[in-house]
């Protein structure tokens, strides 16, 4: 959560989720979107404005509120490598017709910093409920996706069935 101020904005932080003014310097916007194992399903949730020097693990308490999930609830977070923006417009928003690739979404270190973590303004962050490992099986016997890596496959990846009618 935000609110621009001319050079500035409010955030929240972690752990206490008190609100601070961040300045615009280093502070980088990532898209969210959650990847729902049970429903096999992906959608953006918004965005937030998030200092690059804050640790990745940082997102996850924010991500827990804005869902509206438990505190403690254990997300995996995955960087979406596909240039969504391009640099020129990125105060526009443009969006670029990209394809996401599924080896370009990597499973990201929560210790490490969103600079580290190579996040730039703009980049799209998909995140998970972490899934038991009886969901794992029951998830992989129903042959779906137990990532947003192997979704976006399938995805890239399907055949639309058709039936072929033979005239006689």
């Amino acid at each position: 959560m935000y609110l621009v101020h001319q050079r500035c904005c409010v955030a929240y932080s972690h752990p206490r989720m008190k609100r601070i003014w961040l300045d615009h310097v280093g502070t980088i916007m990532v898209f969210l979107k959650h990847f729902d194992t049970t429903n096999q399903s992906l959608f953006g949730i918004g965005k937030i404005h998030i200092q690059s020097a804050s640790r990745v693990s940082d997102l996850i308490p924010i991500i827990n509120e804005r869902m509206g999930w438990a505190s403690g609830t254990p997300l995996e977070l995955y960087e979406v490598v596909n240039g969504t923006f391009s640099p020129s417009r990125r105060a526009n928003l443009t969006f670029l017709s990209q394809e996401v690739k599924p080896g370009l979404i990597e499973l990201m270190t929560t210790q490490w910093t969103l600079s580290q973590s190579e996040i730039q303004d703009g980049d799209v962050i998909c995140f998970q409920v972490v899934i038991s490992d009886q969901e794992v099986r029951n998830l992989e016997s129903r042959g779906l996706s137990l990532n947003p890596q192997q979704f976006y496959d399938f995805l890239q990846n399907r055949m639309m069935g058709q039936q072929i009618v033979e005239d006689h």
